[in-house]
């Protein structure tokens, strides 16, 4: 398993998977989170454009746990 996008061998090519955003806000969500890493400002200003509150920050500590509880098997 890898860690980091840095630890996958090169050549690395980023592949973006851009949901529905019509989809999205269809289901009126209150946010929209985006772990570190997933950013993505077209759509971030969608969402937002969409009223929806974007979130920049990782979901799993946001619910007060620690990605480190999770440890890789």
């Amino acid at each position: 398993m890898l860690h980091t996008e840095s630890e996958a061998p090169a050549p690395r090519t980023p592949i973006v998977v851009v949901p529905n955003q019509f989809d999205i806000a269809a289901k009126h969500p209150g946010e929209l989170f985006f772990n570190p890493g997933s950013e993505d400002a077209e759509v971030m200003d969608l969402a937002r454009a969409k009223g929806i509150n974007v979130v920049n920050a990782c979901s799993i500590v946001n619910i007060g746990l620690r990605p480190e509880m999770y440890p890789d098997e």
